[in-house]
């Protein structure tokens, strides 16, 4: 597996932590360059240049922090944030822009009508990423 460059999506709670932490130990084995993304989604009641303070705020602090334990552990991080409507579709653009060789998502335990479920932006993404993709869920007790 070649790898120089590692996008990683975070959601501003306690799994950026973990995927981060993930990328920065793929990062480091491969001299790879890691690509923070923060996705703000915009409800389709909105215009898609409406201003959306609280939420790029949020952003802007999580990818900051994320960029501190980053740097503690040696690697390169380049901050993204992106606005749109649909968050698969946006991460894959992201993917194809920066040339990125490896995806890592950070998936929960969801349940919809009693049974697991991946919901809409893991599965578009696994069908339509150029590139490897690691899932990883964290240990619920």
């Amino acid at each position: 597996m070649q790898v120089s460059k590692i996008l990683v999506q975070l959601r501003g709670d306690d799994s950026d932590t973990d995927a981060v932490n993930l990328a920065c130990i793929l990062g480091r084995k491969y001299h790879a360059k890691i690509y923070a993304v923060y996705v703000i989604i915009v409800r389709l009641t909105l215009p898609m240049d409406t201003e959306l303070k609280s939420e790029t705020e949020k952003a802007e602090n999580v990818l900051e922090h994320m960029r501190a334990m980053v740097e503690s552990q040696s690697c390169q991080m380049e901050k993204i944030i992106i606005k749109t409507r649909e968050a698969g579709q946006a991460i894959i653009e992201a993917v194809n822009e920066y040339a990125v060789d490896l995806i890592v998502i950070v998936i929960n335990n969801m349940r919809r009508f009693g049974q697991f479920s991946l919901g809409s932006t893991v599965p578009y993404i696994l069908k339509n990423a150029p590139c490897q993709v690691i899932l990883y869920q964290q240990h619920t007790p």
